[in-house]
């Protein structure tokens, strides 16, 4: 005689996706460290305990993130930490395959350098990207560095202040003649070569202000481009 089919139940806990951070040029992305770029930002955001946060540290051996966005090794950084999360989580026997991102400032322009590179392991590992004071189509800040660090004859001439401020920044291991700052220039080629907005996945752009820290602002960063402004 047929079976009644059995029935059961079993009780499935649903949980958000995973976050992850990536700091912008010459942040840091260690947590562990008191000045790493997302130090308020984590508080604040995850206050109630609801999401799984994992920050992507692109530094190189010497501490420093100065170079370009596009650079391999900081893609591959990127996808090593992906996968780091997603085996981490996965101990905690949870389901997971994408997470989403938050990205501040040259981060935003990591992830869409992957995503172009490796389009299909970015539809598949990341939801949604948002991005924090990203300059998208580059800063005039950072041509107005190269040229004063190359000498470039300025008029109204650049007062001598600003050398100085050119000086501690290779002593605070701020490398503008690595990559990054060239990358970040209005029209540079690395820019051109991202093409339009990103079409693997949803990206939204957040400009503004915020109090120190809350936004993925890096203390020290936020100090160089106010004395490059107000000095140079």
């Amino acid at each position: 005689e047929p079976k009644e089919p059995a029935f059961g139940s079993t009780r499935i806990h649903l949980k958000r996706l995973p976050v992850l951070l990536i700091h912008g040029i010459w942040g840091s992305g260690d947590l562990k460290k008191e000045d790493n770029t997302w130090a308020k930002f984590v508080s604040l955001l995850n206050k109630e305990g609801r999401y799984i946060i994992k920050s992507v540290d692109y530094s190189d051996e010497e501490g420093h993130n100065a170079a370009s966005f596009d650079d391999p090794d900081i893609r591959k950084k990127l996808t090593e930490t992906i996968a780091e999360a997603f085996k981490e989580i996965r101990k905690q026997k949870i389901v997971v395959s994408r997470v989403d991102v938050v990205a501040h400032s040259m981060g935003g322009l990591v992830v869409r350098s992957f995503c172009q590179a490796a389009p299909d392991a970015c539809k598949a590992q990341i939801r949604k990207l948002i991005t924090i004071d990203t300059p998208h189509l580059g800063t005039p800040a950072a041509n107005f560095l190269l040229q004063v660090a190359s000498g470039t004859p300025l008029n109204p001439p650049v007062p001598d202040n600003c050398r100085m401020v050119l000086d501690e920044m290779v002593k605070m291991g701020m490398f503008y003649d690595r990559g990054a700052v060239d990358s970040l220039q209005e029209q540079s080629k690395e820019l051109i070569s991202l093409g339009g907005e990103p079409r693997e996945l949803l990206a939204h752009p957040v400009v503004g202000l915020t109090p120190n820290g809350q936004g993925g602002v890096d203390d020290g960063v936020r100090a160089l481009w106010f004395g490059i402004r107000h000095l140079c």
